[in-house]
């Protein structure tokens, strides 16, 4: 996956939860469902705003890069789901 098509897109995460970027107005409602209870089960011990502090935190995303591409497919025959 992070060897992927658009590896480019591996960011450290500054905050949490992460905030898209896209516009809300335009795409709809992009709050994140991701959880601390989704993370910090696999984290050893460490949490979000300590992984944070020690730049240890990154995420994917894909959704900010891809999600505008997704729309424009889904409006036609063809469909693509999430990103």
């Amino acid at each position: 996956m992070i060897a992927g098509v658009n590896p480019n897109v591996i960011q450290k995460l500054q905050e949490f939860p992460p905030k898209s970027k896209v516009d809300s107005k335009l795409y709809g409602d992009n709050t994140t469902t991701i959880t601390k209870e989704h993370l910090e089960p696999n984290m050893d011990g460490v949490n979000v705003e300590q992984a944070i502090e020690n730049n240890r935190l990154y995420i994917l995303d894909h959704h900010d890069a891809f999600y505008p591409s997704l729309r424009k497919v889904n409006a036609t025959d063809a469909k693509a789901y999430a990103t």
